[in-house]
C-alpha cells in the first residue's frame, strides 16, 4: 500500500445501522444465518454507492432501537419507518422515500365482522409498541372515546399473528408485505384475512439523529441514484413482486 492508499482507508467512516432482524420481509435472518430483507439489501446497495462510508448492521430490538440511536450506539435506523409528528420533531428523516407502504386490517380467516377501523369497537387489537400502526390506533382511540383495547407487543409481528389465529386478538393493523411474508413462514396464510386497507400509501424513510444531516444527505443521494438507475425498482420487484418505490397515483 502507498501512503495515499493508507490515508484513503483511514478516511472511511464506519456507520452503524440499527435494524430489528425479526420483521420479514424488511429485516430478518434467513435460514443460513444471514441478515437480509428489503431494507437490509437497500443499505448494501447504498454502501456500494458511498466508498467514503462502511455500513455495519447492528441488530437491535424494536423496543430499544430509538434509545440506541439516542445513545449513539447506532447512527441511523433502517426498519420500514414511516413519518409521524413525534418522530419528525426529535429526529431527521432522509428526504427521498425508498418504498411506499400502506396499512391493512388483518383478522382471523373466519372473522367477517371486522372490515373497517370502526368495527374495532369492543375488540382486542394487537400492535407493536411505538410503531406507526400503533400511533394510528392510539390517535383513533383518543379521538373516539377509547372504543377498543390495544394489546402491546415488543415488535415481533409473528407473535401478533399467532395470537390472532388462536383468538387472543381480534385484529391488527400492519403492512401487507410483512403480513403476507410472516404468515407464509408461520404456515398460517389460510388462517388470516386481509379485511381492508386504511388511509393512503405511506412513504418509508431512514431515520437519523438531528446531528446526522451530512450522513443523511449522502445516503439520500445514493438512494436517488438507485432510483434513477432502476436498481431500487428491481429490488422492490425482487422482494414484493411489484415496484412499490414510486408514489402511487391519486384517484
Amino acid at each position: 500500500f502507498s501512503l495515499t492508499a493508507f490515508a484513503a482507508l483511514a478516511e472511511v467512516k464506519t456507520v452503524n445501522v440499527g435494524t430489528e432482524g425479526v420483521y420479514s420481509p424488511f429485516t430478518f435472518v434467513d435460514e443460513s444465518g444471514k441478515l437480509t430483507g428489503y431494507d437490509v439489501e437497500l443499505i448494501r446497495l447504498v454502501d456500494e454507492k458511498l466508498p467514503d462510508y462502511e455500513f455495519n448492521f447492528v441488530q437491535t430490538a424494536w423496543d430499544g432501537i430509538f434509545l440506541a440511536l439516542d445513545a449513539g450506539k447506532i447512527d441511523f435506523i433502517a426498519n420500514n419507518l414511516g413519518k409521524n409528528a413525534e418522530r419528525e420533531e426529535k429526529y431527521l428523516f432522509n428526504e427521498t422515500p425508498y418504498l411506499f407502504s400502506y396499512n391493512v386490517i388483518v383478522t382471523g380467516a373466519d372473522n367477517t365482522d371486522i372490515n373497517t377501523i370502526e368495527d374495532f369497537a369492543g375488540k382486542r387489537i394487537g400492535s407493536g409498541v411505538g410503531s406507526n400502526f400503533t400511533n394510528i390506533l392510539e390517535k383513533y382511540t383518543s379521538e373516539h372515546g377509547n372504543p377498543f383495547e390495544i394489546t402491546y407487543y415488543d415488535g415481533n409481528y409473528a407473535l401478533v399473528l399467532q395470537d390472532l389465529v388462536t383468538g387472543r386478538l381480534d385484529a391488527t393493523l400492519n403492512s401487507p408485505f410483512a403480513t403476507a411474508d410472516i404468515a407464509k413462514q408461520l404456515g398460517i396464510s389460510d388462517r388470516i384475512r386481509i379485511a381492508g386497507s386504511l388511509g393512503s400509501a405511506d412513504p418509508i424513510h431512514l431515520l437519523f439523529r438531528k446531528d446526522g444531516a451530512e450522513l443523511a444527505a449522502a445516503v439520500d443521494g445514493a438512494i436517488r441514484e438507485l432510483i434513477e438507475s432502476g436498481e431500487l425498482a428491481k429490488l422492490s420487484i425482487e422482494w414484493f413482486g411489484e415496484d412499490y418505490t414510486a408514489a402511487p397515483a391519486q384517484g
